[in-house]
């Protein structure tokens, strides 16, 4: 339904009511603060199966976007630029989902210790 939401506005922007894409909505002239689509985003992850698979720690949003843009076939170049990452060696070093395994090895080997 947002993506809909999305194209019906772009379609139709002449109806907007505000010049922000996310708007307050108990102040509809009001953009959305930086933090409350953060709590939004992060509270969609918490939902996602990729929570599940790393444990504990919440990926960075980024990271997985990255992740599906490489998967849908984007290429690397393009994923680094409108990522804004660094370079391509700290994306694949740290952040490239696909290359980081889904199983905590670490608990693994210490409950196998006697």
């Amino acid at each position: 339904m947002p993506v809909h939401t999305f194209k019906a506005l772009l379609v139709h922007p002449s109806h907007s009511l505000s010049e922000f894409l996310f708007v307050n909505s108990r102040q509809p002239t009001q953009p959305l603060a930086i933090t409350t689509i953060s709590t939004y985003v992060r509270s969609v992850l918490r939902l996602s199966p990729i929570a599940s698979q790393v444990g504990s720690k919440l990926p960075l949003f980024r990271s997985v976007a990255s992740d599906k843009a490489l998967c849908n076939g984007v290429p690397l170049d393009d994923v680094l630029l409108m990522g804004n990452w660094s370079s391509s060696t700290v994306f694949t070093n740290h952040y490239r989902r696909d290359r980081q395994t889904t199983q905590n090895i670490s608990t693994a080997v210490i409950n196998e210790i006697p």
